[in-house]
């Protein structure tokens, strides 16, 4: 059996050992997305959430997979038009502006231009969608199942929903590291796969990258690749 794209080819012969967007990335990377507006207090945000952490993951877990359904047909022929899909459910959900500045390291953030930043930002979401929706596209009915908290998360800024994959032959599990914003909404800002932590993954990568470029932090993005860190922890 294909293996999922959560897994970003690790589970798909291992060639993105990690990088969902998620959720995503997982997505799913994937996570959050529309609840009410609350105030600043965490304790309150997670009252006023319209649905939990946990719940969050797995409705959009939902909505990939039935986009997944729809697009299996005419991916090979309009890739784009799925990578959009993608993107509108995984971005809203995602934090990428946390998950870059961690990938960056504080050295490298700090030392970047404001533009460099976004543009960064911009890179990497496109580089992890695209290469999380490729890897989606695999996906041949797997049971997916998110595993309830055995904690009261009542009050939590951050939590970490777990949540199982079941291949032919082995189960792959995931958690993804969840923060609520001062909106009161979910946000995946780092993901684990089957032990791999992808948000160092990738910060290792982009500190050889800099190393690689001779500190020349504008041909670090502009030849940044999620695929390369996957393939080095393979």
């Amino acid at each position: 059996m294909k293996h999922i794209a959560l897994s970003y080819q690790h589970l798909l012969s291992r060639r993105i050992a990690m990088g969902v967007l998620l959720a995503l990335f997982s997505c799913s990377m994937l996570t959050l997305a529309g609840q009410e507006k609350s105030v600043n207090a965490a304790s309150v945000q997670q009252q006023k959430s319209a649905i939990t952490a946990h719940e969050t993951i797995q409705q959009v877990t939902d909505k990939l997979v039935k986009a997944i359904n729809q697009s299996k047909a005419s991916f090979k022929q309009d890739p784009d038009s799925f990578y959009k899909v993608v993107e509108g459910v995984m971005s809203p959900a995602i934090n990428f502006k946390k998950i870059t500045r961690g990938v960056m390291g504080k050295k490298y953030y700090n030392a970047a231009s404001g533009a460099q930043r976004e543009r960064f930002i911009d890179t990497f979401k496109e580089a992890l969608i695209q290469t999380y929706a490729k890897g989606l596209i695999e996906f041949d009915n797997q049971k997916i199942a998110v595993v309830p908290p055995t904690t009261d998360t009542t009050g939590k800024k951050k939590v970490v929903v777990r949540q199982k994959i079941y291949g032919a032959d082995a189960v792959y599990p995931l958690s993804y590291s969840m923060s609520l914003n001062k909106d009161g909404k979910w946000q995946l800002y780092n993901v684990t796969i089957n032990g791999v932590n992808l948000g160092m993954t990738f910060r290792n990568q982009f500190a050889q990258a800099m190393k690689d470029h001779r500190g020349d932090i504008d041909k670090v993005i502009a030849n940044w690749s999620v695929k390369a860190a996957a393939s080095a922890s393979s």
